[in-house]
C-alpha cells in the first residue's frame, strides 16, 4: 500500500525526492528500466536508456519514499505499444498499457497528476 507514501488527502509529493517517484524498475531483476514521462490510469511513457520490445509484457515496479526512510513498492505489469528514439541522444520513448496493478497505482497516478498541474 502506498497510502503512507502519498496521502490521499494532501496529494503530497516532496520536490525533494521528486525523481525517486519517477523511477520505474524490472520486478524481476531490481534494475532500472526508465524514468515514467507521462503517466495515467491505463498507461503509461517511459524514456529509457535502450529500445523495447513491442508486445512484449513486463514486470514493473515503482518505490515511493517513505518520510521516516525505506520505501513503499507499487507493482505492475505493462505493455510495449510503441518504441522511438527521444530527442535525446541514447534514449528511447516507449508506451505502455497497464495489464494488471497493485493496490496504490492510481493513488500515484492522482498524486503526479496534481504535483504537475498548474493549481491556482
Amino acid at each position: 500500500m502506498a497510502r503512507k507514501a502519498i496521502s490521499e488527502n494532501s496529494h503530497r509529493i516532496c520536490n525533494e525526492r521528486l525523481a525517486e517517484y519517477l523511477v520505474v524498475y524490472n520486478r524481476c531483476n531490481d534494475m532500472q528500466i526508465g524514468y515514467i514521462g507521462n503517466i495515467s490510469r491505463n498507461g503509461l511513457m517511459l524514456i529509457t536508456p535502450w529500445m523495447m520490445e513491442l508486445g512484449g509484457v513486463y514486470s514493473m515496479r515503482i518505490q515511493l519514499p517513505e518520510p521516516l526512510g525505506g520505501y513503499t513498492v507499487i507493482d505492475f505489469d505493462a505493455r510495449c505499444q510503441w518504441c522511438h528514439r527521444d530527442i535525446t541522444p541514447d534514449c528511447y520513448d516507449s508506451g505502455y498499457t497497464i495489464i494488471e496493478r497493485s493496490e496504490g497505482f492510481e493513488q500515484l497516478v492522482k498524486a503526479l497528476q496534481f504535483y504537475f498541474s498548474f493549481q491556482t
